[in-house]
């Protein structure tokens, strides 16, 4: 299990970079649930990778009663629609017209609302979701140029690159194994 990404006194939130369906393995592998067409679909959904993927999670820890349960989630849920309506996005990370973005936004984001949370002030929720989805876009924004930086630098030869030139070796203080050619 991963570390959070961001936490807050009322919800915790891990993130991924790419876009993952959070699904019930119980009902995936069952085909007689009756949900079990709904979560396959949901799995292997082609578009997956395209989209943003938010998921909201409250366990028994929140509340035994699934009624606080989901009020935790449903206030969850609405104040990171707000907060991505602001920076331009809808719920699925694709850019709202006029909203200054051009391109979507993707991976995952898991949202473990508390118990506090069902009772916090509104303003103190939804700005605390605000900073955690602008750190979140940030960290995206840093790992983006981080992987067109990697993808720039590739056959430049200048760096601190793994290469094959004189004393690039493994790093760890051995020799790098000559590469074996096959004649045919």
């Amino acid at each position: 299990m991963s570390l959070p990404f961001h936490t807050t006194k009322n919800f915790a939130l891990r993130q991924s970079l790419k876009s993952q369906a959070l699904v019930n393995t119980k009902i995936l592998n069952n085909p007689m649930h009756p949900l079990h067409s709904q979560i396959q679909a949901k799995f292997h959904d082609p578009t997956l990778p395209s989209k943003l993927v938010v998921n909201f999670t409250a366990g028994k820890n929140v509340s035994k009663k699934a009624v606080v349960r989901s009020h935790a989630r449903r206030r969850t849920r609405v104040a990171v629609i707000e907060a991505l309506r602001v920076r331009g996005y809808d719920r699925e990370g694709q850019p709202i017209r006029g909203g200054g973005r051009d391109r979507a936004v993707t991976g995952s984001l898991t949202w473990f609302p508390t118990f506090e949370c069902v009772t916090a002030d509104w303003k103190v929720l939804k700005e605390e979701v605000r900073e955690a989805v602008e750190e979140w876009l940030r960290f995206r924004e840093r790992a983006g140029v981080k992987a067109q930086g990697q993808a720039q630098g590739k056959g430049k030869g200048k760096g601190k690159g793994k290469g094959k030139g004189r004393g690039q070796g493994r790093g760890d203080g051995r020799a790098r194994e000559p590469e074996k050619k096959t004649i045919e």
